[in-house]
């Protein structure tokens, strides 16, 4: 298989798996309609908390083993059984310990309870993600797409039966450690059967050199999760429920659209890897392509947004969240500047830059919880929003400057324009139908913005040749560069 069918093969079901996020958002909605602000800030709250956490079970093995075992299979088991050791000792180290850490930041009464149980869903996740890794590293991408939305699937109807049958915040939040554990058991086994039989390591020279190993990434991991979360945790502390309640929802569109950058890097990451050391030239033709899908699908999110950003909030989760407008108006504004900061991310891990993109990110999270600590007392969940963007864009910034240094240069006037004006036309029009049915507004500003990208020429004969392998049994040759 070449490699523009392989990345097609991967994108596809990395393309099905972040899809199935959509389950996940349906259910974060009813949540907040159901909860409320209040409880629904409770939920986010714990979420965010726990997620903290969460690189202490992990300290980056997923990403260092999926770029290893990509490269050479052959180390594939044994890496697998020295993993799953360290794994076990530190999720559990980590659930025991999630408790205490919060009653030490002053949280008390249910908000410890939620805390409490979305540990113990934490411990079933992060063994999961541990194994799915294997599946990538080895190209299953099938597989691993189906066990991602069995699980979703699985967790939107046991939540919504809970919760349309009065089971409130605690109710709701125990379906996440029950339905992760029978997930986890399922994985594994078939783990076992797909991939192969493997036990425990207690060997401590294997620990520690894959401990060396994934610490860059470690680093990388921990930093990415304060700067993404931090915000959460300190409007908790500062400010009152609902109004985490709010930014949460605002934030939660967002996330939506990130299922964009996390397809692609899935997609792409072990690819790159290989040829980062094999072929520079179709490395960064590759990342050049998908940069520049990325910046296609920015564009319409970022720019089709706050035309309707109103809208969205008030069909999606009712009056009692109006307040979620402003803050998805100010993230839509970075929007673009956090796409492509996500991937580059992924190309410095491709080239063994671990440590600068770690740099970038520790210079990012100092500067946002800076900013935090000087707007939220005053702003409250907006000053959050502004914070969160305006880290966005020096996250961008300083990546960018490590991808020159890398001599990897991804980014050009010529791959934004035409996203850009495309999206403005289609913004404009949007507004111009925003008082009709969101659920007709979208689809038709959808067929704009492509049928503008079309004329503008922003698709060459690559990509047309790649979609109808996509889609039928033929194939053809061909790779020319991206506009």
């Amino acid at each position: 298989m070449t490699v523009g069918s392989t990345l097609a093969s991967h994108t596809f079901f990395s393309l099905l798996s972040a899809a199935s996020n959509g389950l996940l958002v349906v259910l974060v909605i009813v949540a907040a309609r159901v909860l409320g602000p209040e409880d629904f800030g409770k939920y986010a709250t714990g979420m965010a908390f726990v997620f903290l956490l969460e690189p202490l079970t992990d300290l980056g093995m997923r990403e260092y083993l999926t770029r290893e075992v990509a490269r050479n299979r052959e180390v594939a088991k044994r890496a697998f059984a020295v993993m799953s050791s360290i794994k076990l000792a530190l999720c559990t180290g980590t659930a025991v310990l999630i408790v205490p850490i919060a009653a030490a930041v002053g949280y008390n009464g249910e908000i410890m309870l939620v805390i409490g149980i979305l540990a113990v869903a934490m411990f079933f996740r992060s063994y999961k993600f541990a194994v799915r890794c294997f599946f990538r590293a080895f190209g299953r991408y099938n597989i691993e797409t189906a066990l991602v939305v069995g699980e979703r699937v699985v967790t939107l109807s046991m939540a919504l039966i809970v919760l349309w049958s009065g089971g409130g915040l605690i109710g709701f939040v125990m379906v996440f450690p029950a339905v992760r554990l029978v997930d986890l058991v399922v994985t594994v086994i078939v783990f076992q059967k797909k991939i192969g039989r493997v036990g425990l390591s207690l060997n401590w020279d294997e620990w520690r050199a894959m401990l060396v190993g994934s610490l860059p990434f470690a680093l990388m991991l921990a930093m990415g999760v304060l700067y993404s979360r931090i915000d959460v945790l300190m409007l908790s502390v500062m400010r009152p429920f609902s109004e985490v309640g709010w930014y949460s929802t605002g934030y939660t569109l967002i996330d939506v659209s990130n299922i964009v950058p996390m397809v692609l890097s899935a997609a792409v990451f072990p690819t790159l890897s290989v040829l980062s050391l094999s072929d520079r030239n179709k490395f960064e033709v590759i990342c050049r392509r998908t940069v520049k899908y990325l910046i296609i699908a920015a564009a319409a999110f970022m720019f089709g947004g706050l035309a309707i950003a109103d809208e969205i909030v008030l069909t999606l989760f009712g009056e009692a969240y109006v307040n979620s407008a402003d803050v998805l108006r100010i993230l839509l504004g970075s929007l673009g500047f956090s796409f492509v900061a996500g991937l580059s991310t992924i190309f410095l891990f491709a080239l063994d830059r671990q440590r600068q993109a770690a740099f970038s990110l520790v210079i990012t999270v100092l500067i946002v919880i800076l900013l935090n600590l000087l707007l939220i007392p005053r702003f409250g969940f907006i000053g959050a929003a502004v914070g969160t963007a305006l880290a966005q864009l020096i996250y961008f910034v300083t990546l960018m400057v490590q991808l020159r240094h890398a001599n990897c240069h991804v980014l050009s006037l010529r791959l934004i324009w035409r996203p850009v004006t495309a999206g403005v036309i289609m913004a404009y029009m949007t507004h111009h139908i925003s008082d009709w049915s969101l659920f007709l507004v979208i689809p038709i500003a959808a067929v704009a913005y492509v049928g503008i990208l079309l004329l503008l020429g922003a698709f060459d004969r690559t990509e047309f040749t790649a979609l109808r392998k996509l889609i039928g049994p033929r194939e053809s040759p061909g790779s020319v560069g991206p506009r």
